[in-house]
């Protein structure tokens, strides 16, 4: 995983997730959260998507991450009515940011990998979005 910071979109798989998104819109959200699924074992880069797709919808739902970029919020404003228009869209992404903190995500171990502080600085990033989902 190319990381470079603890938040929901300091890697490159969310980055380029991002990019899905400017060229899919909402369809890449749903997109995200579905890959996310049940499966026994997310894996790093489903669990660093849909984070990136929870982070578009609370920015949807004009609770953005501090963080975020002017031209993302750009981005996310000019889907924002489509990506609110999908259903139990903020259910899923609560759903799917749970998901991604069960002992059998990829993206979870390789932060608890890394040591205590990284692994609490993630948690608050991941906890700071849930937050604001709600």
């Amino acid at each position: 995983m190319g990381a470079w910071g603890p938040g929901n979109l300091d890697n490159d798989s969310a980055l380029d997730w991002v990019e899905r998104f400017r060229e899919k819109g909402a369809v890449a959200v749903a997109e995200a959260f579905d890959a996310a699924g049940t499966d026994d074992y997310l894996d790093v880069d489903e669990g660093s998507e849909a984070l990136a797709a929870a982070e578009i919808v609370a920015a949807a739902f004009e609770k953005p991450n501090p963080a975020a970029s002017s031209d993302l919020i750009d981005l996310v404003t000019r889907h924002a009515a489509t990506i609110r228009a999908l259903p139990d869209i903020r259910q899923k992404a609560l759903a799917a940011v749970d998901r991604v903190l069960l002992e059998t995500s990829e993206l979870r171990e390789l932060w608890h990998e890394d040591g205590e502080d990284y692994a609490k600085q993630w948690l608050d990033a991941v906890k700071d979005l849930k937050m604001r989902l709600n």
